[in-house]
């Protein structure tokens, strides 16, 4: 029997099919894919712009506090050392201080009421001496030989200007020349020194600083003016940047301080309940005791160091006051308050 050359088998159909493994993603899939990828691309987007949101917000704030800060700082300073000199004795503060209208007190505060801000007027010595006696004084004096401890003379007749002398007693200036002043420690008459002063005594200024808002064009500032500085520009007052609000009151001798500041520019992401705009704002207080105020007020001196010793007291171990705890340069030496005990202030009031 002879096989058929010619006959064939079968062969099995060829699949078009790739095995299991070699399968790409189908369209369906890919579109999950996509949008998942899409979500979480978002969530990361939002939250990155959340972060910077609070990164830029946190950022303003703590330059707003440290500009406000700066501002509290500079005026609890004045306001704690308000009336240092200013011994009035018998008179009111409007006898001395002629140049400011309706003063009554020190500090002389203007209430602004609920639409401006308010303004103050603070009086005391802050400086350092400006000149020293320099021949002896006795009481009842009314002219005093005087040495500059300055480059320039800071004393003129024609000027607002009271002295602290010897850290004792107030006087007003009749007439300056180039080395001797004509005084009188009364607001109204000629009336000579209180006390006897040997050579050496210190001669301090009376300085009134009034601190308002101004502005710079469209921006706020807090202004702080010396009566005892020349500004060549009104910007030179200026002691801390965008300031709007400054509110005072006082309570004895507690003044309670209350500024509003706001960021150097307007924030696209922030807008202000209250006024609708841009700005950051933030609101900062503080309460300062001003130490010298009663002592100013009654006339009793707060570190007298003339050459008399008022009843035989030892200076009360003053020490030069401590200036370093008074935060001044310690003029005070305490004083013996007649009765030989010695119960100095001692305290620096500065």
């Amino acid at each position: 029997m002879h096989r058929n050359r010619h006959s064939t088998k079968a062969l099995p159909a060829r699949s078009n099919e790739r095995p299991s493994k070699d399968r790409g993603f189908s369209l369906v899939e890919m579109l999950i894919a996509l949008s998942i990828a899409s979500v979480i691309i978002a969530a990361v987007m939002v939250s990155n712009l959340q972060s910077q949101k609070v990164f830029e917000a946190q950022k303003t704030k703590n330059e707003i506090l440290q500009n406000s800060r700066s501002a509290l700082h500079l005026m609890s300073r004045d306001l704690r050392n308000a009336g240092y000199g200013l011994a009035l004795k018998n008179h009111d503060i409007a006898d001395w201080v002629t140049w400011i209208s309706n003063i009554s007190e020190n500090p002389h505060i203007i209430d602004g009421g609920d639409d401006l801000p308010d303004q103050v007027y603070i009086l005391g010595a802050y400086g350092d001496p400006v000149a020293e006696i320099t021949s002896s004084n006795d009481a009842g004096s009314v002219t005093i030989d005087y040495n500059l401890l300055t480059e320039t003379s800071p004393f003129d007749d024609n000027q607002h200007f009271l002295l602290y002398i010897g850290n004792a007693e107030l006087a007003r200036i009749v007439f300056a020349s180039e080395s001797k002043l004509t005084i009188s420690t009364d607001p109204f008459s000629v009336v000579g020194l209180d006390h006897d002063y040997d050579p050496g005594t210190p001669i301090e200024l009376i300085s009134t600083i009034h601190y308002s808002i101004a502005m710079d064009g469209a921006d706020p500032y807090l202004s702080r003016n010396d009566s005892l500085e020349t500004y060549a520009d009104p910007l030179m007052q200026m002691c801390a940047l965008n300031i709007e609000d400054l509110q005072i009151n006082q309570n004895g001798d507690y003044i309670d301080l209350e500024i509003v500041a706001r960021s150097m520019g307007e924030h696209m992401y922030h807008k202000d309940p209250n006024k609708g705009d841009h700005w950051m704002r933030h609101t900062i207080g503080s309460q300062v005791l001003s130490r010298n105020l009663n002592l100013a007020l009654n006339g009793i001196p707060q570190a007298y160091n003339g050459s008399t010793d008022d009843g035989g007291g030892d200076d009360g171990g003053g020490d030069d006051g401590g200036g370093d705890d008074g935060g001044g340069n310690g003029n005070g030496n305490g004083n013996g308050n007649g009765n030989g005990n010695g119960n100095g202030n001692g305290n620096g009031n500065r």
